[in-house]
């Protein structure tokens, strides 16, 4: 169980800014794109510039939130909802697998993987920012659709996680599936998500 921002919060000294408490009901209906560009934009601002970007290829937020494959994701999980916690400025950068990881099943003695296929436009709180960052990547420009995720911490902090995502922008076979799935097979594949997490969040960067 992780310890109560409020004893922890005790034993250190923040600014005020970062003790702010905004308290956000978790059951909020969903933001436009335009307000968590603006959380985005106003956690720069109030952090004097200080804000620390996480980059990371997989989060474990929840089980259900098939953007990760196991010990990394839940410590990367874990890093940004304590940041969320203690109130800290950070902004999560990631990729949106839209196949997720893959499920596992046994048939007649031997292990079978399946797509963990899923619809992000359906998912709660995963926010269709309505816009893109292009990069070049092994000499073609390829271009990212941006999700947003609130990360929310016990008294109310936000970290905001962006993911990037090549399946549902216009780019020709072979670079639409480089987020397709996590972890995917072949060196060429995996070094295409390092870059595409790589030089395009520093790309979102630029867009917050």
């Amino acid at each position: 169980m992780r310890p109560k921002s409020s004893n922890v919060l005790g034993k250190i000294k923040f600014s005020e800014i970062f003790l702010e408490k905004r308290r956000i009901k978790l059951d909020m209906p969903k933001i436009s794109p335009a307000s968590f560009r603006q959380r985005v934009y106003n956690l720069g601002q109030r952090a004097a510039q200080k804000t620390v970007a996480y980059f990371c290829m997989e989060y474990g937020l929840k089980t259900n939130l098939p953007i990760y494959s196991g010990g990394l994701g839940v410590l990367a999980g874990d890093t940004v909802k304590s940041a969320a916690d203690l109130g800290l400025p950070m902004i999560a950068l990631g990729l949106l697998y839209r196949d997720g990881y893959f499920h596992q099943s046994i048939t007649n003695g031997r292990q079978m993987h399946a797509a963990q296929s899923w619809d992000p436009n359906q998912y709660p709180g995963l926010i269709d920012l309505k816009d893109s960052v292009v990069i070049p990547i092994a000499g073609q420009q390829v271009q990212f659709r941006l999700w947003g995720y609130e990360v929310k911490g016990y008294g109310g902090q936000i970290v905001p996680l962006i993911l990037l995502d090549s399946l549902g922008a216009n780019n020709i076979p072979g670079y639409d599936t480089i987020t397709s799935q996590l972890y995917k097979a072949g060196s060429r594949e995996r070094l295409l998500q390092d870059m595409a997490l790589g030089i395009g969040g520093v790309e979102v960067l630029k867009w917050c």
